[in-house]
């Protein structure tokens, strides 16, 4: 990853539950069309909320994940001003993406 300056932000949209607790099944296959979204979060921003970077976001919890929706929440969120890029993480944990 390359080194991002002070005045540059740079934007995660996670759609995962990032922490593993217990005995949760952890596959590395994300491409998992048809799971349930477990959570959604935005990780990374400096200078913008996270409120107003998911109020880009389409995809719902309790939804099933569609990598197109993803994606385009994705580009949606790097049109913010102020956000240089913007992509889209997966998990399987528990059953849900």
């Amino acid at each position: 990853m390359k080194d991002i300056k002070p005045s540059q932000i740079s934007v995660l949209f996670t759609v995962c539950c990032l922490l593993l607790v217990g005995d949760s099944a952890f596959s590395s296959d994300p491409g998992e069309s048809g799971l349930p979204i477990g959570s959604i979060e935005a990780v990374g921003a400096r200078s913008i909320t996270s409120s107003r970077i998911l109020s880009e976001v389409h995809s719902r919890v309790g939804e099933l994940f569609d990598e197109e929706t993803a994606a385009a929440d994705a580009r949606r969120i790097a049109e913010l001003p102020g956000v240089e890029y913007s992509y889209y993480n997966t998990a399987v944990v528990d059953e849900k993406i």
